[in-house]
């Protein structure tokens, strides 16, 4: 199951049309096979935000959630689908981003050691311009985890695109001795 849910992120990292049928038949397979294994509906939430139907990814994330209300990953797919949302429906894009906003403050407030949390809130920020807040999320999210390559791209992305060069030079330094 763990290599279908890995085959299933692989496939959306850079979406097309069959990368998104098949991440969603691993998802479906994985669920029929395993219904109470969350990764499989996160999987199918991520597949179905990637082909824009909000309604059933909700219910896919809801259905995580409610298996396993501790995981972050879930309320972050939930952040996620707000976003996503917002870009493609202009009429509540306002009430979508703060929905977005609030389910990420409320992830780092019960989960503050959370470097996941952290790099997708700061990306978040960053996507909106708010660049100051980006990095402190950011910067939490490479110092609770120190060994994380995509966290410290993340950083050195966002350095290089603040043409902030010394600092990413150094984010850069510490991601290639890792």
């Amino acid at each position: 199951l763990e290599a279908r849910i890995r085959a299933g992120s692989l496939l959306l990292k850079y979406p097309n049309e069959a990368g998104i049928k098949e991440a969603e038949r691993l998802a479906n397979d994985v669920i029929l096979k395993k219904p109470e294994y969350v990764d499989g509906h996160l999987l199918s939430a991520n597949a179905l935000i990637a082909r824009r139907e909000w309604e059933g990814a909700k219910v896919a994330i809801d259905r995580a959630i409610q298996l396993d209300p501790g995981r972050i990953d879930g309320r972050i797919s939930l952040a996620r689908l707000y976003t996503e949302r917002a870009a493609s429906d202009q009429k509540n894009a306002q009430s979508l981003r703060n929905q977005a906003e609030l389910t990420y403050k409320q992830i780092i407030e019960t989960h503050p050691e959370s470097a996941p949390a952290h790099l997708a809130y700061g990306d978040y920020l960053f996507a909106l311009n708010r660049h100051d807040e980006a990095e402190k999320q950011l910067i939490a999210a490479t110092t609770l985890d120190t060994k994380d390559r995509l966290t410290m791209s993340a950083l050195f992305r966002y350095y290089e695109s603040r043409k902030r060069y010394q600092d990413a030079e150094k984010v850069l330094t510490r991601l290639i001795a890792l």
